[in-house]
This record gives C-alpha cells, sequence and structure tokens, in this order.
C-alpha cells in the first residue's frame, strides 16, 4: 500500500477476520437448509466472485455435494450519476446449473441501498422460486432506501466511507484484496458517491 498509485487505504477487516465470518455464516446457511437436498448459490458477478467462492467451499466442507452453483450478471444504467432500474443478465447455462425444486441464496459483496438486491429477490420470486434468501458479505443498514434486509450477514459497517477489496472495487479496481478496507479519497471523487454497489 505504499505506491504513490495506489490510492490511500486502511483496513478495516483482516484476511483472518473475514475468514472467521465467513465460517459463521456458512454454519447458519447450512443449519437453515438443513432439511434440504439441495440449495442453490446465485452469486451476484462480478463483486460476489471472492465471498461465494469461500463460502462455498465452507459449506461443502460441512454438507458435501448439497449446493449448486449459478452465477447471474447484473448491469444498470447511470445518467448524470444515477442508478437506474438494474437489469439481470442470466447466463446461457443458468437453467442447468440451477437445482428448480431448491431453496435460492442470492449472494453478494455488499447491500447499502437495496434497489438492485430487491430487484434480484423478486426476480427469482417471479420465476417461481418460493424460497429466496439474501447473503452478503458486508452489510450497510445506514444506507438503505427500502426494507431489503440479509438473511446472512458476514460482516456490518456503518462507515459511509466506499469500501473495496474482497470483491468491492473502486473503478475496476483491488476487488482481489484479501481484506476490507475503507478508501481514502477527496468526496469530490465521483465514484464515491453512495450508488447500489461499485459499478462492474
Amino acid at each position: 500500500m505504499e505506491s504513490s498509485s495506489v490510492p490511500s487505504m486502511h483496513m478495516l477487516w483482516s484476511y483472518d477476520e473475514v475468514q472467521t465470518a465467513i465460517r459463521q455464516v456458512a454454519k447458519s446457511i447450512n443449519d437453515l437448509y438443513s432439511y434440504s437436498d439441495a440449495v442453490n448459490l446465485v452469486p451476484v458477478l462480478t463483486g460476489a466472485m471472492p465471498f461465494c467462492s469461500d463460502l462455498a467451499m465452507e459449506l461443502e466442507r460441512l454438507s458435501p455435494g448439497k449446493w449448486c452453483i449459478a452465477p447471474v450478471f447484473v448491469t444498470t444504467y447511470l445518467d448524470d450519476g444515477l442508478v437506474r432500474e438494474p437489469m439481470v443478465e442470466f447466463p446461457s447455462k443458468f437453467n442447468d446449473s440451477i437445482d428448480a425444486d431448491s431453496p435460492v441464496v442470492i449472494i453478494d459483496d455488499l447491500l447499502d441501498t437495496g434497489t438492485t438486491m430487491a430487484h434480484l429477490v423478486n426476480e427469482f420470486k417471479r420465476g417461481g422460486f418460493a424460497e429466496v434468501s439474501v447473503c452478503v458479505l458486508v452489510d450497510k443498514p445506514s444506507a438503505r432506501k427500502n426494507d431489503v434486509s440479509p438473511d446472512f450477514c458476514a460482516l456490518v459497517s456503518d462507515s459511509e466511507a466506499w469500501l473495496v477489496g474482497y470483491g468491492m472495487d473502486t473503478q475496476k479496481r483491488y476487488r482481489a484484496l484479501d481484506g476490507v478496507y475503507v478508501l481514502e479519497l477527496p468526496p469530490e471523487f465521483p465514484y464515491q458517491k453512495q450508488l447500489d454497489f461499485p459499478i462492474d
């Protein structure tokens, strides 16, 4: 973090702290869905990749062979810095990857305003999935603009600052940092506006 080309940031949660939180979330998910022979894990790309990967491996250790992973993409249209209604893109092989008769757990890196997640939950319910839950790495409840709340949450942040690392980015960078960091940049930087999620 010493290079002048790297923006100033400080660690909020270390790798070990993130891993401990993920293990706790995995146990909660495994316990809740103990009755089901299969559970669909639906990571929202790109931000959910690191979180979902570690979470899924922990879930496999707890209940091998139970977890179906079927990612989706979410895009959004911007106009003068505003986030428009999110658009969900289902990969062509999505239906082959998911168990249509089993619960869905939508996985994302960050839940703040809740606009995007509410849209996703509605999409799956309209698709006929009776059980849809939300799992996020970081919850920012102070930013919420609706009544969406995570069913499973690893970490909670009261900070208004922009977070990077472990899937969260700024300008498409720093997703692969192995901890969660607070980005320390002046507020005039446009990508620090409180959007639903860092734009992919």
